[in-house]
């Protein structure tokens, strides 16, 4: 493991808030895991974390890989929320470029499922991924001109220039977010449109209640904590501006709102994660900063 500094303002003082251990992903590991907050600009990490090398074994595991290259994802669930998804980011892009041709760039596509649901019609898609089973498999599942394999800030796209770089729960993933928003900044036309989709939202109720028995603290893989006041630190500094920003829970299949309710209470009460709630996720809509 390693310690880092914070990605922000790179002080390397943070206080602890919370500890987690026992991976579910890989129960061999009984390490502890300490998700701290930097004293001067509030961003939360993870802090020890994985190096890069463990990472890479760590996703490799087969009960990772297998939630992101089978079948597992193309239950209705995912199915309705894709289309939700889909249905909110191609209303902003009709309204932005008209009627001409998109380049979308998903970045971190999977198995690829995301780019297979959106339309072909006025895209163009590429796709970049860290894992080149998921790749290959990507390739298959969806028509992607081209596919990157590696970690975004560290691939070469030569002249490559993209409308729209999406990233669906895959920002609290990165090593370095500031890095990665940089080249992302490089790679997109000057009026094109970053997309933080699905990220965690460690600002919401249920991260403030329940903190390390919230459901998305996931510190092997999940290595940043966003707010929105952390998260604009970042845009900010990378030449970004958010324009746009939804909380998708209500009118997804995943709202209950009644028995989330309940649940929110009694899970607390029981000692047990939190469920589904409002406001556990963000999707930012961000433009580059005109010069």
């Amino acid at each position: 493991m390693e310690t880092v500094k914070c990605n922000i303002c790179g002080k390397k003082t943070p206080t602890q808030l919370w500890a987690k251990g026992k991976s579910k992903r890989n129960p061999k590991d009984r390490r502890v895991y300490r998700i701290v907050q930097c004293k001067k600009c509030g961003l939360i990490y993870t802090n020890p974390r994985l190096t890069s090398k463990e990472l890479e074994e760590y996703y490799s595991l087969a009960s990772y890989a297998g939630g992101r290259t089978t079948a597992s994802e193309k239950n209705v669930k995912r199915a309705k929320m894709y289309e939700i998804e889909i249905n909110q980011i191609m209303k902003i892009l009709k309204k932005k470029f008209r009627k001409r041709k998109i380049k979308f760039l998903d970045s971190g596509c999977g198995n690829g499922l995301f780019l297979q649901a959106l339309p072909d019609k006025g895209i163009e898609k590429y796709a970049t991924e860290f894992s080149k089973d998921a790749a290959r498999i990507a390739k298959k599942n969806a028509k992607i001109k081209k596919i990157w394999v590696g970690e975004l800030s560290k691939l070469d796209f030569g002249e490559e220039k993209f409308d729209v770089v999406h990233m669906r729960a895959v920002f609290e993933h990165v090593q370095n977010p500031k890095k990665v928003l940089k080249k992302t900044h490089d790679i997109l036309k000057d009026k094109g449109i970053l997309i933080l989709s699905t990220t965690p939202n460690v600002g919401g109720p249920a991260a403030r209640v329940y903190k390390y028995r919230w459901v998305l603290t996931k510190p092997e893989e999940h290595i940043y904590y966003y707010t929105n006041k952390t998260i604009d630190k970042l845009l900010d500094m990378t030449g970004f501006k958010r324009f746009k920003t939804y909380y998708p829970y209500l009118n997804t299949p995943y709202c209950n709102l009644l028995k989330d309710h309940l649940n929110f209470v009694w899970n607390y009460i029981s000692g047990k994660e939190s469920a589904s709630f409002w406001r556990s996720a963000f999707t930012i809509y961000a433009k580059k900063k005109q010069k």
